[in-house]
């Protein structure tokens, strides 16, 4: 169910992201840097070693370069979130069986550095919507509370984004985040932006 929801979230936005596009017209001319602090909540995608799916937290940084006399921008973000997940029936690991009610879950942590690209449909307008990709690499750390040992990796990630940037300090954005499987989230943010602003 969280996973249609995720689905059907992106879906909503993309579409008044293409709606509020439409009208897009001149191309504003904005303050070429700008910058954002996120906060948000996550859905893992697809399931994991049998777990029921958890809702999380998410939190970013972001620092964007407006190219000049484009819709366009790129930048970097770092990103941290959780997928969470609980075994309420227990789970075998190793060959032991972990079934202790209160702590049989699981929080899959994730660290993103990744560049980001984006068009933004209504340029430095009270309302801009945005579609865009972030590619990068990804720290993994599965923090397990049963008393399994968390496991640690690194992957290559992706993460196509849209979103509406309100009043030129407010963005609502929803991303998928792909990688390795245990740790993709669907991400809904909300965050407040810092320059970017028309000259």
């Amino acid at each position: 169910m969280k996973k249609n929801f995720a689905v059907v979230a992106m879906v909503a936005v993309m579409s008044v992201a293409a709606a509020l596009g439409v009208s897009a017209g001149e191309t504003v001319k904005v303050q070429k840097f700008e910058g954002e602090l996120n906060v948000g909540i996550t859905a893992p995608i697809g399931g994991a070693y049998g777990g029921k799916n958890l809702p999380g937290a998410s939190f970013g940084l972001e620092g964007r370069y407006n190219i000049p006399n484009t819709g366009w921008d790129c930048g970097l973000l770092f990103n941290l979130s959780y997928a969470r997940r609980s075994f309420p029936g227990g789970i075998e690991w190793g060959g032991v069986i972990y079934n202790d009610v209160f702590r049989v879950y699981q929080r899959n942590m994730s660290f993103r550095f990744m560049a980001t690209g984006a068009y933004n449909f209504r340029q430095g307008k009270k309302v801009n919507p945005y579609a865009g990709i972030a590619i990068g690499v990804t720290e993994h750390n599965a923090n397990n509370f049963f008393g399994i040992p968390g496991e640690r990796c690194t992957s290559f990630s992706f993460a196509p984004r849209v979103g509406v940037e309100l009043w030129r300090h407010l963005r609502v954005g929803a991303a998928f985040y792909v990688g390795n499987r245990p740790y993709n989230t669907f991400v809904l943010s909300i965050g407040a932006v810092l320059g970017g602003r028309p000259k």
